[in-house]
């Protein structure tokens, strides 16, 4: 399954970055993206893919989280395309 693409659509509307900057290897800090905006994009993504994506809101604000799952462990494009990925093929899933 590769929806890749899609991801970035939506995170490109959310984020209002050209999807050409949303490379795999572009971290959301270097991208100017804040913490409360990878919220917005978070409940954008379940929205769009009928998922849910597990994250602890003060980690995200914070920026405490080191490493974990869900939305703390999004720090670069590559995290969030990979992490909801992998959301679309447990649901279909099971």
């Amino acid at each position: 399954m590769d929806n890749a693409d899609d991801i970035r659509q939506v995170m490109s509307k959310s984020l209002q970055i050209p999807v050409e900057r949303l490379t795999d290897d572009a971290a959301l800090q270097d991208l100017g993206v804040p913490s409360i905006q990878v919220i917005e994009l978070v409940f954008d993504l379940e929205e769009t893919f009928g998922i849910d994506i597990p994250f602890d809101t003060n980690a995200l604000v914070d920026n405490a989280a080191q490493s974990g799952s869900g939305a703390a462990a999004f720090r670069t494009v590559g995290d969030v395309v990979r992490g909801v990925q992998g959301l679309i093929a447990a649901k279909a899933g099971g």
